[in-house]
């Protein structure tokens, strides 16, 4: 294994892909050479795999990470923990769903829009509180259920996105299409600058009056949704700041001999241009919900959670 061969590569991805290039430019130059004299002093594997992730955490955006070849590795990943499994429950005033990530296949739109189809007219309660983030398509595919058909929700942008005034035109694709986000990411570096749009058309327009509840563990794509319900006016969003961690990145920048990185290259903003990523999204009513995040919120917490917007005036 070649350290500084790693250490090249890595800041080629950087120098070439990065999409804040103000800071490949300014920033990442010093932190390469501080990595490199360290390197050539001579470290252990363990040192270096500790310096390289220390210096890929200095990347000033999220989404970033040092991958080891046992990190590479996703022969594992279609096995996800319980806490990450949606589940749904119904009551006599209203559906409850709790949406821990958006990735695909994990999420299950079928049976996300199926299950509210038939609730009739009963609220519909979101729980976004964690949210692992995931597909641009499947936040396009919610939108639309609620939302209406062929409707922006989201801009991206490659580093050259500047040079082309108007934006090519993209909408949900199929899941069997989209596998681990792959069809999403070739999407995204199809055209520099794209508007991505609610499906045309949706089969299923439902008007429902939705809450959505979110904070500090709704990430990424799950920051999108949320602000996509505020600016499609779709509902009432309860809870906390969101994280504020939303770029698009991809993990297959390969560096040799097994090492990966994962790292942002293209940014995104919503319809009204709100850009996430730093700011984070937040909520129409502010509550503390100290319920644990990896478990459903109990009856009683839910309808306490609806008497304090009752009480507040929304919807």
């Amino acid at each position: 294994m070649n350290q500084l061969e790693i250490l090249k590569n890595l800041s080629t991805h950087i120098a070439n892909t990065y999409v804040d290039t103000n800071f490949a430019k300014s920033k990442w130059p010093s932190i390469e050479a501080n990595a490199k004299a360290r390197i050539e002093k001579g470290i252990h594997q363990s040192a270096f795999h500790t310096l390289m992730k220390q210096i890929v955490n200095e990347l000033n955006l999220s989404h970033c990470e040092f991958l080891t070849p046992q990190l590479s590795d996703k022969s594992s990943q279609d096995i996800i923990p319980d806490f990450l499994q949606m589940t749904m429950k119904s009551t006599e005033d209203y559906v409850y769903l709790r949406v821990p990530t958006l990735w695909v296949p994990h999420f299950d739109f079928d049976s996300f829009s199926d299950f509210i189809e038939k609730s009739g007219d009963k609220k519909v309660i979101l729980d976004l509180r964690l949210n692992t983030g995931g597909s641009l398509s499947a936040v396009g595919k919610i939108l639309g259920l609620f939302g209406g058909s062929d409707r922006p929700f989201a801009y991206t942008r490659l580093r050259q996105w500047r040079e082309f005034t108007m934006p090519g035109l993209v909408y949900p694709l199929e899941d069997k299409d989209n596998l681990n986000q792959v069809g999403d990411v070739e999407k995204v570096c199809s055209f520099p600058h794209l508007e991505w749009c609610t499906a045309k058309p949706v089969n299923l327009h439902l008007k429902k009056e939705v809450y959505a509840l979110i904070g500090p563990s709704t990430f990424s794509c799950g920051e999108l949704l949320a602000q996509g319900i505020h600016e499609l006016k779709i509902g009432t969003s309860i809870g906390e700041k969101t994280a504020g961690k939303l770029t698009l990145a991809r993990d297959d920048f390969e560096l040799g001999y097994g090492y990966h990185a994962c790292l942002p290259f293209a940014s995104i903003v919503s319809r009204e241009r709100y850009k996430i990523e730093g700011k984070g999204v937040k909520p129409m009513i502010d509550l503390v919900i100290e319920d644990s995040i990896e478990k459903e919120l109990s009856h009683d917490r839910i309808l306490e959670i609806l008497q304090i917007n009752s009480q507040k005036g929304e919807i």
